[in-house]
């Protein structure tokens, strides 16, 4: 009797535990130790520059908020995420050193490279 409550148990905890990894995939859930809070948006004056970065390792809206912040805190620069996509533009209004943006993202844990 004991096995086959211990054997539910299991079952439980192996069902969870999938329901949860779906949920983290779809973006659904606070991945990454932080929740999906809104980012702030960064209006440019004048966009004088456009880069495409393939932006690898994102799997929710806290990642997507958190690749757009960090392109937003270079100076004359503004991101613009799409999370399904795994793309960033990088809006520039001064000249950007868009390695530098690249490498900060490598820095957090993301893959980076110019399209």
């Amino acid at each position: 009797m004991s096995n086959y409550i211990i054997i539910f148990i299991l079952l439980l905890c192996f069902f969870y535990g999938i329901k949860e990894t779906v949920k983290h995939f779809k973006g659904e859930g606070a991945c990454c130790g932080g929740s999906a809070t809104p980012v702030r948006k960064k209006k440019l004056s004048r966009v004088t520059e456009r880069h495409l970065l393939k932006i690898d390792g994102m799997h929710c809206k806290h990642c997507e908020n958190t690749v757009t912040e960090i392109i937003n805190d270079f100076d004359g620069a503004a991101g613009r995420v799409n999370l399904k996509r795994g793309q960033a533009i990088v809006l520039c209004e001064t000249e950007v050193d868009i390695e530098a943006i690249m490498e900060k993202l490598k820095k957090r844990g993301y893959g980076a490279e110019l399209i």
